[in-house]
């Protein structure tokens, strides 16, 4: 297990950055002593590196953490208050040999069907960083990232699942630290991909359970009609992201399939709508959105512009956008022009005085 001797976080939020940069000891006496770090944009996966090249005495660590730590106050950073997790360092990342399935997109028009088929199961979108965790019969913790490629894995799961002491594949995703893991591919060197849906689910709940441990949690499922309708507006009610259905007799299969007709697993996002002033052209064609904020027009994201749009934006009018939801900072996340009917993408029927930051949604707030 890695041991953490000592660990600064730091946070940037000059301008318009929000980022994490974290940095930590790690090692023992007898092994030496080496300096990690993490960083990347608060709320999003962290990317990772290590400041020694090998292992050091414990002053010289500290030496070094000190001297990153002095840098960064100087470029703006600032110390953070809530913890962040480590994560293991992967130094030239390879292909793992696992290859996650990966969800066909649907639209909230197909949420009617999906909820009354007995055939479908809902669980929860988490809105996170996907992962699959292999852990080998010596004890190797193994991270595989959506394209299956090697990754990092946090700490505390590390050391959870080598505790846990069992050949084991999980899939799941990746929210703050904490694994939410909504399948199972493999469990005392067995192949599971081949079973239905149900039986390895059976397989991932007795495993939940003796694993026991707050950095793994497992993503429930809703099977009857009346589960799924009172999940899935729940699930709105609370500005999730979305929800996932799965059939419950489906097998894992690897990579995406695009045919709603022929696969096992379905993601339905839930988008609001707004509308929002055309500020500026950016480049790689898109245009930086504002809304008005006590009086004062603010910045709240950027919208890629599709060739076929083009010629509509007016800047300094009004243009019609959804999105998933708006972060804390009020950035709206993953947006995109939403035409009407006719294929405008523009609102002249507005003033731009109901451009304002009050119609943002946020995620998990009414």
């Amino acid at each position: 297990m890695v041991k953490e001797i000592k660990k600064t976080t730091l946070h940037c939020t000059e301008g318009n950055s929000d980022k994490l940069y974290v940095i930590w000891i790690g090692g023992s006496v007898s092994e030496g002593y080496q300096v990690y770090a993490q960083w990347g944009r608060r709320g999003n996966s962290m990317q990772n590196g290590m400041k020694t090249n090998g292992p050091v005495t414990l002053e010289k660590a500290e030496a070094v953490l000190d001297k990153v730590v002095k840098s960064k106050c100087v470029k703006g950073y600032r110390a953070y208050g809530a913890a962040t997790t480590s994560y293991t360092h992967v130094a030239s990342p390879m292909p793992t040999g696992v290859r996650p399935m990966l969800l066909t997109p649907a639209s909230e028009n197909d949420l009617e069907w999906l909820i009354k088929s007995d055939d479908w199961a809902v669980q929860q979108k988490m809105n996170g960083t996907r992962l699959c965790i292999q852990v080998t019969a010596d004890g190797t913790v193994i991270g595989t990232n959506r394209s299956g490629g090697e990754c990092s894995v946090p700490v505390p799961v590390v050391n959870a699942l080598q505790s846990f002491n069992h050949v084991i594949t999980l899939d799941g995703e990746l929210v703050n630290g904490v694994f939410h893991v909504f399948d199972i591919l493999c469990f005392n060197g067995k192949d599971l991909t081949d079973d239905y849906l149900a039986g390895r689910f059976a397989v991932l709940e007795q495993v939940y359970v003796k694993i026991n441990d707050k950095s793994i949690q497992i993503v429930p499922f809703m099977v009857t009609e009346t589960m799924k309708k009172a999940f899935v507006d729940q699930m709105k009610l609370e500005r999730k992201e979305g929800v996932v259905f799965k059939k419950m007799d489906g097998r894992y299969v690897a990579g995406k399939e695009l045919n709603i007709s022929k696969s096992s697993a379905i993601k339905v996002k839930f988008y609001s709508e707004g509308s929002f002033i055309a500020e500026s052209w950016n480049e790689k064609s898109s245009i930086a959105l504002s809304a008005f904020k006590n009086g004062d027009r603010v910045h709240v994201g950027n919208v890629t512009v599709p060739e076929k749009y083009k010629k509509q934006i007016v800047i300094g009018g009004i243009v019609s956008a959804r999105y998933l939801y708006a972060t804390d900072a009020s950035i709206l996340y993953q947006p995109n022009l939403n035409p009407d009917d006719n294929g405008s993408v523009v609102r002249n029927d507005i003033p731009l005085s109901d451009c304002v930051i009050e119609q943002l949604k946020y995620e998990g707030k009414d």
